[in-house]
This record gives structure tokens, C-alpha cells and sequence, in this order.
């Protein structure tokens, strides 16, 4: 699979999960997928990626899987990054991601797996 994520994925409301892993989808992460409330996971490891984590991220309150390494996203997490506290697996190594994690990694109960 090659392209990018469009835009419209935000139209898709009931989808629970996103996985196009391990293809050659490129291009940066759609800042409507804060629009998709009930995604559960996004599994987009091992593509061409780039770019920064849109900060709407934060609105996907019910994800609990988010598998982003072996991208080339960069710059830091955003701040409402940590809005999504029923995240139990976070997978960001391979990026090229900076900065500290904030005192608020603790509000993160349910993390089993952080890498």
C-alpha cells in the first residue's frame, strides 16, 4: 500500500482500530484522526511517516494502543498527547521525537508496555 492517509479518514467515526503497519505509506498523520472517538488502536509502525504528532491525538480518550515506531516523526510530544490516559501499550522508539516526558506520564495507570 502507498500514499498518504486522507483526510476523510476523519469522516470514518465508528472505527476502533488503524492499522497500515509495515507499508509504504508516507506523509504526515492527519489531524482529523482526533475526530475518530471511539479508535481503541492505531497501529501505523514501520512506514514513512513524518512529521509531528498533531496535538489533536489528545482527543482519542479511548485508545488504548498506540504503535508509531519506525517512522520519522519528530519534534516533542504534544501536551494533549497525555489526555489519552487509557493508553496501555505506547510503541515510539525509531522516531525522532525530543524533549522529557512531563511529570504527568504519571496520570498513565493502565501502561503496561512504553518504549
Amino acid at each position: 500500500m502507498t500514499g498518504t492517509i486522507p483526510t476523510e479518514i476523519g469522516h470514518m467515526r465508528a472505527l476502533k482500530k488503524i492499522i497500515f503497519s509495515s507499508t509504504a505509506l508516507s506523509g504526515t498523520l492527519p489531524s482529523e484522526i482526533g475526530r475518530l472517538s471511539h479508535l481503541e488502536s492505531v497501529s501505523l509502525q514501520s512506514a514513512s511517516f513524518r512529521g509531528s504528532i498533531p496535538s489533536e491525538i489528545g482527543r482519542l480518550t479511548n485508545l488504548r494502543e498506540l504503535w508509531l515506531h519506525e517512522n520519522h516523526f519528530e519534534g516533542q510530544l504534544p501536551p494533549e498527547f497525555f489526555h489519552c490516559t487509557r493508553l496501555q501499550q505506547v510503541w515510539l522508539h525509531g522516531n525522532e521525537l525530543t524533549g522529557t516526558l512531563p511529570s504527568d506520564i504519571q496520570l498513565f495507570h493502565n501502561i503496561s508496555l512504553c518504549k
